[in-house]
């Protein structure tokens, strides 16, 4: 009651001056697989960005009101922290040359820690980043950097934090934008035929086997045989398909088709049934309509190949 004789109501509450920001630490994002993310998959942190902020009274020079801890702090909350959503990489500029590339944030809930000194730590939650799969991003692969700004920090009694805007950054390792492919492959119906199927990524002027991905799987159902299922009929027989390296090792998967026979000549036709949508940042432009969201095809011939029909004189040399 500060020296009043008398018994008084309670007064208060006392609050501080202002915040500051006294601390923040820089966000790392997790590798999707061994030292890359595609174009389209979601990124979340491996370490998570803070920024800290401290309670100060009102004298010169100011001081930590240490008080402002436990049900005293409680006029501030983590959704006090007024965050910017981002909605482009922070620096690096998309293939027209003037955009920057593209991403989305899912935001998870925040924490926000008392530290028992005056000060408090806001902490983001398990948010999700996907650098988008489309045009503009097919550039060469580069290093993420994604920008926070906390544009206002007031508590509930309007206590406001001082220096704002403050910028917190989450950077990663290399983000390549990725496509599945596949080969034609041509031979005898007495042979089995191998269809190559591997992953590559744009390397600013071509398309490079991704040998980095030992992180991409494959399976024989989520592919589509003569826009069906196998085995495939070819001829009067039928063509059985396996796949080798379900994970893809050094980029490179196979597709194995059992020879149907003698005489059993035709053809089948491979695409990617179900895979692209189970993995939509290995889409590409194939029909070149400027949406990345085709998956590759191929064609295995069995015993139909002579060459061209046109052509009047052939020797073999050994």
């Amino acid at each position: 009651n500060f020296g009043n004789t008398a018994t008084s109501d309670y007064f208060g509450r006392f609050t501080p001056d202002h915040f500051k920001v006294t601390a923040s630490t820089a966000g790392v994002f997790a590798d999707t697989c061994s030292g890359f993310t595609y174009n389209g998959q979601a990124l979340s942190y491996q370490t998570a960005p803070t920024l800290t902020v401290t309670a100060y009274n009102g004298l010169s020079p100011a001081g930590i009101t240490g008080n402002y801890t436990g049900s005293y702090a409680d006029g501030l909350n983590a959704t006090d922290f007024n965050v910017a959503v981002p909605s482009t990489d922070s620096s690096q500029l998309g293939a027209d040359g003037s955009n920057l590339i593209n991403l989305s944030w899912l935001a998870n809930a925040a924490t926000l820690a008392d530290n028992n000194n005056g000060s408090l730590t806001f902490s983001f939650g398990n948010d999700s980043f996907t650098y988008l799969h489309e045009d503009n991003s097919k550039i060469a692969a580069f290093t993420p950097a994604i920008d926070f700004i906390f544009s206002d920090i007031t508590d509930n009694d309007g206590i406001q934090t001082q220096a704002l805007p403050q910028t917190v950054q989450i950077s990663g390792s290399s983000i390549r934008f990725g496509r599945l492919n596949m080969d034609n492959v041509h031979g005898s119906e007495l042979i089995a035929l191998s269809v190559p199927l591997y992953t590559e990524y744009f390397n600013g002027s071509q398309f490079i086997r991704n040998t980095a991905d030992t992180c991409t799987t494959a399976a024989i159902n989520q592919f589509s045989y003569n826009a069906g299922t196998s085995p495939v009929t070819v001829g009067a027989a039928n063509s059985t398909a396996s796949i080798n390296n379900s994970s893809l090792a050094l980029g490179q998967s196979t597709l194995s088709f059992t020879a149907p026979g003698a005489g059993n000549t035709g053809y089948i036709d491979i695409t990617s049934g179900t895979f692209i949508l189970s993995a939509p940042w290995l889409a590409f432009d194939w029909d070149n309509n400027g949406n990345h969201d085709n998956s590759p095809s191929a064609r295995a011939t069995f015993g139909i190949y002579k060459g061209n029909s046109k052509q009047i004189y052939f020797r073999e040399v050994y």
